[in-house]
């Protein structure tokens, strides 16, 4: 099991003020990219995999940008 990440350097990107506190508590692992830091993938403690951001430039692979 992980142990988690640092809510608070999370907050660091602008992307994870979208998500409530208790999400960002289960978050294990989380990768910023994209041209500004807008998008992100992140793993939580319980191994589920999302992703998050404006999806401008169809970096989160959902098909749209």
């Amino acid at each position: 099991m992980c142990s988690g990440v640092n809510t608070k350097a999370l907050l660091k990107w602008p992307v994870f003020s979208l998500l409530d506190a208790d999400f960002r508590e289960r978050i294990a692992f989380a990768m910023v990219f994209g041209n500004a830091g807008y998008e992100a993938i992140m793993q939580t403690n319980d191994l589920k995999v999302y992703a998050i951001g404006s999806n401008l430039n169809g970096f989160l692979g959902i098909g749209e940008s």
